[in-house]
């Protein structure tokens, strides 16, 4: 990313301070503005700062170190409440309770801990057969909670008895694809190459239905319900029949990866692949009806409209419609200047939606593929619920809800270490040297504020008010977020 925009875009510190000590008067000057740093070379953390937590109310904020030192801020004048030891080494999990008033770790140790934050004790701890405690939440208004280890589990902990009541095992790799088939069932694939059914208020919640020699990337399920297939990366396709829960037939065993699939009816499945074909499949014999060629790069995505034409969308930054029964390209639509990853359809079905790596959302007439400009916006979309995620070259947007990506932004700069999102308006990130304003829709740089500590972790509260970022020096600092188009946030009470 383009860390120049440090320099100008950097906002005033308004105060760096010991424990407890009050704000300065004046107003904030740019969108992102330190508050305090918690906690003097006293009370400050022993080692990196690994995990935080803020309160729903922003009031409480937990940090947890490599240490196993857990303390307990008030996150308003920043007064160290709580300095708690118990883990053996790392914190690697927090949560809060929505009151602040309890928190639950999870460590390296393989212990869950359950904490009084307004009395600063240790109720329960709980034991993780998994290993390593990965991540924490309460659950069932408070009264539970549910763990994630290393090996994959999911455990629900029962904090009275301080004890993982039950644990499932799923994917051994990162879930690619998670399709709902009704009220109480849906399917996941994943990186393993496992295809798995999942059935809530039973008691066998979930089961293997079966396994491709490489990633799943996709799965289709057809408009009656009865009848899945997936792809992936061992360049076959599989077909599953979902009433008796068993494996149907393979077919499509031809070199290259599959991308995306869907249904065109309940007897034809359209797929795209690395090598830019777009195929037209005939169940149940999975007989190839047309191998179709326009694209010059891999098609990355499909979507099938109420009229029966298919709309592709692929790394020659095209997307393409399809004459299906005919098995001919309709027209290809230049329009986004980078690779296309998702394509879907509006309610009515009159616009086919296109979303790109360049950050445009574009809006197509189903009918004559004219560009009619830009899509709705993804907080108009039907229950958008969008997650940020980074690694160390990229920064992204991921629709949760209609599994694609929104946006994808690589980083020139530092490497990224983690992002937060407030409201769908914008993200926070934190990188080695500077914390980062983006914009929700494009990815864009808002703002960024260099910050000489190594942020390792961030939290940020539920109003998108307040930030927490932990540092590898060891200490916690506090920022007040207001991007250019808010007006400001209030002044919080001493």
């Amino acid at each position: 990313m383009r860390m120049a925009l440090a320099s100008s875009l950097a906002a005033a510190v308004l105060g760096v301070s010991g424990c407890g000590a009050p704000l300065r008067d004046a107003p904030p000057v740019g969108p992102i503005a330190e508050m305090r740093v918690l906690g003097s070379d006293l009370l400050r953390h022993t080692s990196t700062v690994v995990t935080l937590a803020l309160s729903a109310d922003g009031r409480r904020l937990a940090a947890g170190d490599c240490g196993g030192n857990l303390k307990v801020f008030d996150a308003r004048s920043g007064r160290l409440l709580h300095s708690l030891q118990g883990h053996e080494n790392t914190v690697i999990a927090l949560a809060l309770s929505a009151d602040g008033t309890r928190a639950l770790s999870g460590g390296e140790d393989g212990t869950i801990r359950l904490w009084d934050a307004v009395e600063g004790r240790l109720r329960t701890v709980a034991r993780d057969p998994g290993g390593a405690v990965w991540s924490v939440a309460f659950t069932g208004h408070d009264r539970g909670a549910s763990a994630g280890n290393e090996r994959g589990d999911i455990g629900m902990v029962d904090l009275d008895r301080g004890r993982v009541v039950s644990s499932f095992r799923g994917h051994s790799d990162r879930v690619s694809r998670i399709r709902v088939l009704d009220r109480l069932r849906f399917l996941t694939a994943g990186f393993d190459g496992q295809l798995r059914l999942w059935a809530a208020r039973e008691k066998d919640a979930e089961r293997l239905l079966g396994r491709h020699d490489g990633a799943i990337t996709d799965i289709a399920v057809s408009p009656d319900g009865r009848t899945a297939v997936t792809g992936g990366f061992d360049g076959r396709l599989r077909r599953w029949d979902l009433e008796s829960e068993t494996a149907a037939g393979v077919f499509g065993e031809t070199k290259g990866n599959y991308f995306g699939m869907a249904f065109a009816g309940k007897n034809r499945i359209i797929t795209v692949k690395d090598d830019g074909a777009v195929e037209v499949w005939r169940l149940p014999e999975g007989a190839l009806d047309h191998r179709l060629a326009g694209h010059h790069d891999a098609a990355w995505c499909v979507a099938v409209g109420p009229d029966g034409r298919a709309w592709t969308g692929g790394a020659d930054n095209t997307i393409r419609c399809w004459d299906i029964a005919g098995g001919r390209e309709l027209f290809p639509r230049p329009g986004h200047q980078h690779e296309i990853r998702a394509v879907a359809f509006s309610p009515d079905g009159a616009q086919c939606w296109s979303e790109g790596r360049d950050g445009r959302r574009l809006a197509w007439n189903a009918a004559s593929g004219a560009l009619l400009g830009d899509a709705p916006p993804a907080e108009k979309a039907p229950a958008p619920r969008f997650q940020p995620l980074c690694d160390s070259a990229t920064v992204a947007l991921w629709d949760d809800a209609d599994r694609v990506l929104k946006w994808q932004k690589p980083c020139a700069g530092p490497p990224v270490a983690a992002v937060a999102r407030a409201d769908g308006a914008f993200c926070v990130a934190i990188s080695e040297s500077a914390i980062l304003l983006l914009d929700g829709a494009t990815g864009d740089i808002l703002a960024a504020h260099p910050d000489a500590r190594s942020p390792t972790c961030l939290s940020l509260s539920p109003d998108g008010i307040t930030l927490a970022v932990g540092h590898r020096d060891t200490t916690v600092a506090l920022y007040r977020i207001h991007p250019p188009d808010r007006d400001p946030p209030p002044r919080p009470t001493p």
